[in-house]
């Protein structure tokens, strides 16, 4: 039988005087439907900790009511996604980042924050990945961890370019220090950016969001699903996440990643949501 757990951590880090990231589980039925997710409220705007706050319990209470609505509360129970069904999350989906981003800015003028979700379907196996801005959701699978989603930002486009010019067959992927040189040379490319943390996409700043990202994913027993502020991508490599998700369970991955973030340095609030396969 597959279980789920599902944890979280959060923290104002080491230099912040405010902790402006929120996140929030919420587990419907059996391990039916699981929605979890991250926001980080945008520096430099106002009320940073409220726009976080308002988009991801909007969000996630909005795409509940929706998909339950729509289903009459009984197939997504069943245990069975098709093509048709990716159309309806799609559109609920939608529907529910218009409400979060109204929320936001019926509630702060001059505010803005990222979204990085999780919508999990229990039975099936099946997550829905959505993302708005630079937060970010990985999957750790065995060995290997791999990030799901594209940062909405400057140095983001910049990087994949240089992705192109990588001479991937010259890196050695059974060695682990060819590995983490790898995802450190990643971590300090975006971190050095002249542009670094220059985002062009988030809730409630632009006015309308016009785009956005979902990507559905299989998950299997042993995977653990991990969405997280940059709080802890910009002072820790991806190596060093898998690191320390492959070797801890749920909740103790979520206290050893804010607490790796903050022996880097900890220069952001940091905060993570985990999904674990057991």
């Amino acid at each position: 039988m597959v279980v789920y757990r599902v944890c979280g951590a959060t923290d104002k880090g080491r230099v912040r005087e405010l902790n402006e990231d929120y996140y929030m589980e919420a587990v419907i039925g059996d391990s039916d439907i699981i929605v979890l997710g991250v926001a980080d409220g945008v520096g430099g705007l106002m009320a940073g900790e409220v726009a976080s706050k308002i988009a991801l319990t909007t969000f996630a209470s909005s795409l509940i009511q929706s998909l339950v609505t729509y289903y009459k509360g009984m197939k997504i129970f069943e245990g069975t996604i098709d093509v048709s069904d990716d159309l309806v999350i799609q559109k609920a989906v939608k529907e529910s980042i218009d409400r979060a981003n109204q929320g936001v800015r019926d509630a702060v003028r001059n505010s803005g924050t990222t979204l990085v979700a999780a919508l999990v379907f229990g039975k099936p196996g099946i997550g829905y990945i959505i993302n708005v801005g630079d937060s970010r959701a990985y999957i750790v699978s065995g060995n290997e961890i791999h990030q799901i989603t594209r940062d909405h930002s400057v140095p983001w486009r910049d990087f994949e370019n240089e992705l192109k010019r990588v001479e991937w067959d010259k890196i050695n992927w059974s060695d682990s220090a060819s590995v983490e040189g790898f995802f450190e040379w990643k971590r300090k490319y975006l971190g050095s950016h002249p542009k670094s943390h220059v985002i062009w996409n988030v809730l409630g700043y632009f006015g309308e969001v016009d785009y956005f990202d979902i990507f559905r994913v299989g998950l299997y027993k042993g995977d653990k699903l991990l969405l997280t502020t940059d709080g802890l991508t910009d002072m820790a490599n991806d190596y060093e996440i898998l690191e320390v998700m492959k070797n801890n369970s749920c909740e103790e991955a979520a206290r050893e990643l804010v607490k790796l973030a903050n022996n880097k340095g900890g220069e952001d609030n940091i905060t993570v949501a985990i999904l674990e396969v057991a």
